[in-house]
């Protein structure tokens, strides 16, 4: 695992890869606090923070890009898959790898808190609490995206599934107000939920042509069913928010609370991720021993 992490992490700051997730970090950070000084009044450090993380899609889609899909692309998959080495092993070295970066940003992000306490007067308890909650917001996307980036041999495929299936998670809760409102004939909704669909739908069948297929047709129905009847919907939306919406555990740093039950989510998330992009490594190991045999 050690030879893993010392070569992807080589890999990643030797190119664009690593360098872009510090950039998104802080440039998130950067754009939510220069919103904030400018709209003039109070500023609350912790809805800063909850103002910045629509980053953290980017980064799962950029993690997803350079993943597993990456070993194919470059043609070390099978020298990797000759090693002694575990699926498990291997999962976690890239894992962690693709953490540092991440890491780096969101320590550099702690000089907007600095700056913020002393320019705007504003509480630096809130802002850290956000941020711990963000870090650990920003590793379970990074999970997911390593789980995805085994999914197809497109690279630009894979991030904008990992993009998708984060937002429609994390920002469930925001969906389901939107339900509840009837708010779903936007456009901005309806691509939302065929973005989620075409995902999920991928995930079950492995072939992007049913996908498709399974995402128009639930799209269409998306649109008969949940224009019409918002309020027979309310109730299931309401229980996917609770049980996989995360933006709302950052309503609790802005009220100055840390609630543990985010943090708790975000790390399951992480593991189950885990879990699955070794599963899936293992899996195309196997199949690459039967096809040569």
């Amino acid at each position: 695992m050690k030879a893993v992490f010392r070569r992807e992490l080589k890999r990643l700051f030797g190119g664009f890869t690593g360098w872009a997730i510090v950039a998104i970090v802080l440039g998130s950070f950067t754009v939510a606090a220069i919103a904030a000084l400018r709209s003039g009044g109070s500023v609350n450090p912790a809805a800063l923070v909850r103002q910045a993380s629509w980053a953290l899609a980017l980064i799962g889609a950029v993690c997803a890009g350079s993943g597993f899909d990456r070993e194919r692309r470059e043609g070390t998959d099978r020298l990797l898959r000759s090693l002694p080495l575990s699926a498990s092993a291997l999962t976690m070295g890239k894992y962690l790898a693709l953490c540092v970066p991440f890491l780096c940003g969101c320590a550099a992000a702690c000089l907007h808190g600095l700056l913020l306490a002393v320019f705007a007067k504003c509480a630096v308890g809130p802002y850290f609490a956000a941020l711990l909650l963000y870090a650990c917001a920003g590793l379970g996307a990074i999970a997911l995206g390593l789980w995805v980036s085994g999914w197809t041999r497109f690279a630009l495929v894979n991030a904008l599934i990992a993009a998708a299936v984060f937002a429609l998670m994390f920002y469930s809760g925001r969906l389901a107000a939107l339900a509840l409102a009837g708010r779903f004939g936007s456009p901005a909704a309806m691509i939302a939920i065929a973005l989620a669909l075409l995902a999920l739908a991928f995930a079950a069948t492995r072939d992007f042509g049913w996908a498709l297929v399974v995402a128009l047709i639930g799209e269409v129905a998306a649109m008969l069913l949940l224009n019409g009847n918002a309020a027979a919907v309310s109730s299931f939306w309401n229980g996917a928010a609770a049980l996989l919406g995360g933006f709302e555990y950052f309503d609790a740093p802005a009220q100055g609370v840390l609630d543990l039950g985010g943090i708790v989510y975000f790390a399951l998330m992480a593991a189950v991720c885990l879990t699955l992009a070794a599963h899936g490594w293992r899996m195309g190991a196997l199949r690459g021993r039967r096809s040569a045999e």
